[in-house]
């Protein structure tokens, strides 16, 4: 989805290979930011290097590592990637961003993943390896106005051990 060593760049839209629900709504397509962002839906995400939660720029939002962030580099296996695994109708797409640190030049060990559930509609989010090497970070999923109730976010500690969260909307 996204090459090695971006720094600020969105995907192209593409698709989830099967209908996933959001909060009411049906998606087939999705597009991915180097800062951490998974935008469902037709319009390409927007690169906002400012974690800001009440931001309504991209919506309906998932973010797992929300950050001004930089993908590693060819060496170190860096970008961001889609892969579908199981069988209809079982089928979960995993999103996951390789490398990442909170610079240009940082550390580039952090790994980790969205991941959507088809029928049971389930989101993940799991971190594989790393630690988190930024000042500030956000994590959480949002969709309507800044004042709606269907914004959820969580905040993050730098450096903190990683955990596993798991959402069913």
């Amino acid at each position: 989805l996204l090459n090695p060593g971006l720094t600020a760049n969105a995907s192209v839209v593409t698709p989830i290979d099967f209908t996933f629900n959001f909060k009411g709504v049906n998606y087939t397509t999705f597009s991915v930011s180097t800062e951490g962002l998974l935008r469902l839906g037709t319009v390409v995400v927007t690169t906002e290097s400012l974690n800001n939660t009440v931001s309504i720029t991209n919506n309906p939002i998932l973010f797992a590592q929300w950050n001004d962030l930089a993908l590693g580099n060819v060496a170190t296996n860096g970008g961001v990637f889609k892969t579908i695994t199981g069988t209809a109708p079982n089928r979960k797409m995993v999103v996951e961003w390789r490398a990442v640190n909170g610079t240009a030049t940082g550390a580039t060990n952090l790994v980790y993943q969205i991941v959507l559930h088809e029928t049971t509609n389930k989101i993940e989010y799991i971190y594989v390896t790393g630690q988190d090497n930024t000042t500030d970070a956000s994590i959480g999923m949002a969709t309507g106005t800044v004042l709606d109730v269907t914004r959820l976010f969580y905040s993050v500690t730098p450096n903190a051990t990683l955990a596993n969260t798991t959402y069913s909307n």
